[in-house]
């Protein structure tokens, strides 16, 4: 049997960032009116870690391996603040601000088994499961406007491939696949 681990860590501390913006819309009436964002301070912090570990058994029949990883992300902030203006002066050029806050959490399993049945026949199995959970809440204020949004969620997934392979000869094979 041989087994592996592995560590990753990735952090950002940056007031570089955020963009400029001058989106144009046209109106039913005919009218354009241009929205324009100046972006005047910009602090973006985010943190992630991931953890890998795998274990394989390999001998003359058979072949198994698992792989579980974990995965976190945390951005404590991620804040913006400007200017909006409109270009026919529907009002006045007014402050904005933006946060955001996002936590995640991503557990995840891989398996890979492959079986050799004796008779040119063999099977493969790739099980796997995914548990995804985010924790997000983020704030906009602009134009006596206050916008919060907080989101939770949590998403399951798996699935199971399975191959049975048969084997004729060298030029002819049966196979049979399952997702």
């Amino acid at each position: 049997m041989t087994s592996d681990f592995s560590l990753s860590d990735y952090n950002l501390d940056s007031h570089h960032g955020g963009a400029d913006g001058t989106p144009i819309f046209s109106l039913a009436d005919g009218q354009s009116v241009t929205r324009e964002t100046n972006l005047t301070n910009f602090h973006t912090q985010s943190n992630r870690f991931s953890a890998a570990l795998r274990a394989k058994y390999e001998d003359a029949h058979k072949s198994i391996s698992n792989r579980l990883t974990l995965s976190y992300s945390n951005q404590p902030h991620s804040d913006a603040e400007g200017e909006v203006s409109f270009s026919n002066a529907i009002v006045d050029t007014e402050k904005y601000s933006s946060t955001l806050n996002r936590r995640t959490l991503y557990p995840r399993w891989y398996g890979e088994y492959y079986f050799d049945l004796g008779r040119n026949i063999s099977l493969s199995l790739v099980p796997n499961f995914h548990y995804y959970h985010v924790n997000s809440d983020s704030r906009y204020s602009s134009f006596d406007t206050d916008i919060k949004t907080i989101a939770r969620e949590n998403v399951f997934e798996g699935s199971l491939q399975a191959q049975l392979n048969k084997q004729f000869n060298d030029r002819h094979g049966l196979n049979f696949n399952l997702t």
